[in-house]
């Protein structure tokens, strides 16, 4: 399976609704079950108060990826804070929270691969949990 990443299909949520987030992917059984996905991360997005419904407020699905453009911050349940910027790699384990500097002057841009369905998941209780 193949696809042009400008060929990728629009993705809204909860988070593309409620937060400076544009995403662009694919998932289904003709993936894997996994999900692949642009997003743009625009200056001052912060995901972390949209996450209260999952344990201790942070995103409890590991995430893979690569910045192209920008930075953003990731920070852990331990306290531990890192910096993603153009050219990283990544690995996100669960028990996370994401942000981008409201002053920044560009989007952070990323790919990112996921569990499609736990990413499904997620998406659906953030919005529940939001109401």
């Amino acid at each position: 399976m193949r696809k042009q990443m400008k060929d990728l299909k629009v993705k809204t949520s909860y988070f593309t609704e409620n937060q400076p987030i544009k995403i662009w992917g694919e998932s289904g059984p003709e993936w894997g079950g996994k999900l692949v996905a642009t997003h743009h991360f625009y200056p001052g997005m912060d995901l972390t108060p949209f996450l209260h419904g999952f344990p201790d407020g942070l995103c409890p699905i590991p995430h893979w990826g690569y910045v192209f453009k920008g930075k953003m911050y990731g920070r852990y349940k331990d306290g531990t804070v890192e910096v993603y910027q153009e050219g990283d790699v990544f690995y996100m384990p669960p028990g996370h929270t994401l942000w981008t500097d409201k002053n920044a002057e560009e989007a952070c841009e990323i790919i990112q691969f996921s569990e499609g369905g736990e990413f499904k998941e997620g998406e659906e209780l953030v919005a529940e949990t939001n109401k």
